[in-house]
């Protein structure tokens, strides 16, 4: 899964989820959840269903792909009315098409996608997690001190800055220039701030997925 250039998770809806193959070999994903890694490659969901629950399974699986270096292109979601009958065939397949198309061109380009608000509440939830149990889960932990992911928490940093998430996520998409917010009031440093005009290049939250 690490080493392929694009990742299609699919599944029918089962009882609201997908089915129990898929979902036991998600679940025995687990410690790469625990380990981000830099979304690399691009991903599609596809979720067949009855008419119920097709689209909230298609936003978990598209969220899954995270965890392999994946970022999601969009999903596929169909509802199927016979064995190779959908609602709106027609509309189905284009839009099958429209997506492998997607796919192909971005891992031709090699293209990436920024970081979202949920990839930063995963970040900031998981770091807190291996730092709390870092005796229990020392893997994990090492795997974060290794890839420079607890730097931040130095206990005696040259330079400390405090941001609101939204301020420093939208410094990490290009939509906010970090100096200008400084400047402005939206976040504080304290410390070496001449250290601080020298970051820009790490106001990047690619850096880190």
């Amino acid at each position: 899964m690490f080493a392929a250039d694009g990742i299609i998770l699919a599944s029918p809806v089962y009882f609201k989820h997908v089915t129990a193959q898929l979902k036991t070999f998600l679940d025995r994903s687990l410690t790469f959840g625990h380990k981000p890694r830099v979304a690399s490659k691009p991903g599609l969901a596809v979720i067949v269903s009855a008419g119920l629950a097709d689209t909230s399974t298609a936003h978990y699986l598209e969220g899954m792909l995270r965890i392999y270096g994946a970022f999601s292109l969009g999903a596929l979601v169909a509802i199927g009315t016979s064995p190779g009958g959908f609602l709106g065939k027609e509309a189905v397949e284009d839009r099958a098409q429209d997506l492998a198309r997607d796919l192909v061109r971005a891992i031709k380009e090699k293209k990436r996608y920024p970081v979202t608000g949920d990839d930063l509440f995963a970040y900031l939830f998981m770091r807190d997690l291996v730092t709390r149990e870092k005796d229990f889960m020392r893997d994990d932990y090492q795997y974060w001190q290794k890839a420079g992911f607890l730097e931040g928490s130095h206990e005696k940093p040259d330079v400390l800055i405090k941001a609101p998430a939204e301020v420093w996520l939208a410094i990490s998409q290009g939509v906010l220039d970090g100096q200008s917010a400084f400047m402005s009031g939206k976040y504080r440093a304290e410390g070496n701030v001449g250290l601080l005009l020298k970051l820009k290049p790490c106001f990047r939250f690619d850096h880190f997925f």
